[in-house]
């Protein structure tokens, strides 16, 4: 074989990766969420009419919740499955170890809002507050991550040498 002869082999090939690398390009850029598989956050100002049971319109699905809000009071939440089945009733409030440092920065810019802890709920469609003593906002953020399907794995066996 001639030099020349590899030389165009190699040079065909790297064509053939070149052209493979620009059409995953044009694809991550016509669904860069798909193509890195990224989940969504949404926040909803949940309005507040003197109710101690409520609900608000979050986003079509969801997986996990976190809760923020204002006031002395406590809130609790529960989640609807997308056959309709609700969850129980659970606190939003963080665990110690969650909170942010006295001292800290964080502390300082969260001042007056009671943080909870992300829960996650599975697919969920809906949600429901009840309140406790004086809560005067409450902010709700989603999470939805998408389904990421993975194949099985199939494991070989190395063959055994006679």
């Amino acid at each position: 074989m001639s030099l020349k002869g590899d030389a165009g082999r190699l040079w065909k090939q790297v064509a053939v990766a070149m052209k493979l690398v620009f059409v995953v390009f044009v694809l991550f850029l016509a669904a860069p969420a798909t193509a890195w598989a990224e989940a969504t956050l949404t926040m909803r100002e949940v309005p507040l009419h003197g109710e101690r049971t409520l609900s608000s319109a979050p986003p079509p699905r969801f997986d996990m919740v976190g809760l923020h809000w204002r006031g002395s009071g406590s809130v609790e939440f529960r989640t609807r499955s997308p056959s309709g089945r609700w969850s129980a009733w659970h606190r939003a409030a963080p665990e110690a170890e969650d909170l942010p440092d006295p001292d800290s920065g964080e502390n300082a810019a969260t001042r007056g809002w009671h943080l909870g802890n992300p829960y996650w709920v599975g697919a969920s469609n809906r949600i429901a507050y009840r309140l406790h003593g004086k809560v005067t906002r409450l902010r709700a953020y989603f999470v939805e991550s998408p389904d990421e399907r993975i194949p099985l794995r199939r494991f070989a066996m190395p063959a055994r040498r006679r």
